[in-house]
């Protein structure tokens, strides 16, 4: 089966994933040309974009990629250990500017506190875990 698959060097420049995000905004790009931004390049037989475009397809979502370790994606025919860890560093990053909060402030006032506290540190963990959260006299968090 021969395919033909379009390289980003042909896709029209006001068409191209970084073009895009510097001239619209990153909001406006879809999760492939995101992850296509990310990975820089593709492989011989496809772009970075057609990639990006496989491995969401394959992984059901952005979330599902998010998920899986760096092994797993390695094994992806175009991603190899070193585009594995650089979306893995991207989520993480993702994670922690999600996940930050000014901990001093935090009123602990009901169990729905507590979970969206921890939430985004426990979302993709794969097994059960424990956590202790200490308060002080005021019902805040205790550093």
């Amino acid at each position: 089966m021969n395919c033909y698959s379009i390289k980003i060097k042909d896709i029209p420049l006001n068409e191209r994933p970084r073009e895009r995000l510097l001239k619209y905004g990153e909001e406006v790009l879809s999760n492939q040309e995101l992850l296509a931004i990310i990975l820089r390049t593709g492989t011989k037989s496809e772009s970075a974009l057609d990639l990006a475009k496989r491995l969401v397809s394959n992984y059901g979502g952005i979330t599902s990629i998010a998920k899986s370790s760096v092994y797993e994606l390695s094994k992806i025919k175009g991603i190899g250990l070193a585009k594995a860890c650089e979306i893995k560093a991207c989520v993480e990053i993702g994670r922690r500017i999600n996940s930050f909060k000014d901990s001093h402030r935090v009123k602990i006032t009901s169990p729905e506190d507590v979970a969206l506290l921890i939430v985004d540190e426990m979302r993709f963990l794969t097994k059960e875990h424990f956590r202790v959260i200490f308060l002080n006299t005021k019902i805040m968090l205790f550093k």
